[in-house]
């Protein structure tokens, strides 16, 4: 009866493969598992995609993770396979998934069908969608990014980038020069020729990365350390304003900003002048802890800050202490 049923399911998607070859993956997806709320952030190039996923466990929020992950497409089945790479923040008990995606209504392009592969020792493909399956509602066209600081999309460095080869310059001669000097104007009558418009010349935005294995490290030596202290303030914005200035003298302190296990600064000199930091609270989870992960200890241990906290119209000040065995958290509850 096994048997039956897989052969069924597999005629079924295999008939969905040239759909989904045309249907376009890309956007922000959500559903539930039996037991979490997932969120799958998708960016397709061709046959392969890649971005991250977010769960968390409807009847325990504290337990949640963000992990990156690729995928790519079987055309012979039209189903995505989609396995996680790395965590971009764990709460300690979560492991990264290979998950199955298909387009499961014929014609619907915003409903996904997926399944967990939780053991894929298993053997054969169909035993492995047997584990658990769920459904994927399409809610924005448009990925979410993990964070201000992290780019939706990671590719783990392997490898040292080459030097650029050094330009040989080619000496000119003084009638060379003189011949790449002159011009010819020619007269313009502005009644007669139009002028084209001047078009400024479009900057790329410079995109700041951390390689996978230095965040990995430096998320897990921030969890090793004790929370320390932790100071709770009520907001009513989503919208927070953190400003962090060294409390007392100026002696080369140096600290990592954390959020949600997220990094948003990472080795900041704590000087008179602010480290600003510009958050959305995350609205799919009621924690938002700030960490503050000391780099060193500078000249006059602890390592100590003043947190200046803007939400709306209310300002708050704070004084947060950390050092290499504990970390200097900040809790905000969120009641609009």
């Amino acid at each position: 009866m096994k048997f039956i049923r897989h052969a069924i399911l597999l005629m079924i998607l295999s008939s969905f493969a040239s759909l989904s070859n045309a249907q376009n993956m890309t956007g922000s997806w959500e559903g539930l598992t039996s037991d979490e709320y997932m969120r799958i952030e998708i960016s397709q190039e061709g046959k392969e995609i890649c971005g991250y996923t977010y769960d968390v466990v409807v009847k325990r929020k504290e337990s949640n993770c963000k992990a990156y992950f690729k995928g790519k497409l079987d055309e012979k089945t039209g189903i995505w396979t989609l396995k996680g790479i790395s965590f971009i923040k764990n709460s300690g008990d979560h492991v990264l998934m290979t998950i199955k995606l298909w387009f499961g209504i014929p014609g619907n392009n915003n409903m996904l069908r997926g399944a967990i592969v939780t053991t894929p020792k298993l053997p054969g493909i169909l035993d492995e969608f047997m584990n658990e399956l769920f459904w994927l509602r399409k809610v924005s066209n448009t990925p979410k990014k993990p964070s201000t600081f992290l780019p939706l999309c990671y590719t783990p460095i392997t490898s040292e980038r080459p030097l650029p080869k050094p330009v040989k310059k080619v000496p000119v001669t003084p009638s060379e020069k003189k011949d790449t000097l002159v011009t010819t104007v020619t007269p313009v009558n502005p009644k007669t020729t139009p002028v084209p418009p001047v078009t400024q010349p479009e900057v790329p935005l410079k995109k700041t990365t951390i390689p996978s294995k230095e965040f990995q490290e430096k998320l897990k030596e921030m969890q090793s350390r004790k929370k320390g202290e932790v100071k709770t303030i009520v907001v009513k914005e989503k919208k927070v304003q953190i400003k962090l200035f060294d409390n007392g003298t100026i002696d080369n302190d140096s600290v990592s900003i954390f959020y949600n296990g997220e990094m948003l600064k990472i080795n900041e000199r704590l000087t008179e002048n602010p480290i600003i930091i510009n958050l959305v609270l995350d609205e799919n989870t009621d924690i938002h802890e700030i960490v503050m992960f000391a780099e060193n200890l500078g000249l006059i241990a602890p390592n100590t800050a003043t947190l200046v906290i803007t939400a709306g119209k209310n300002r708050y000040e704070l004084h947060a202490s950390a050092d290499f065995n504990s970390n200097s958290t900040i809790r905000l509850v969120y009641e609009p």
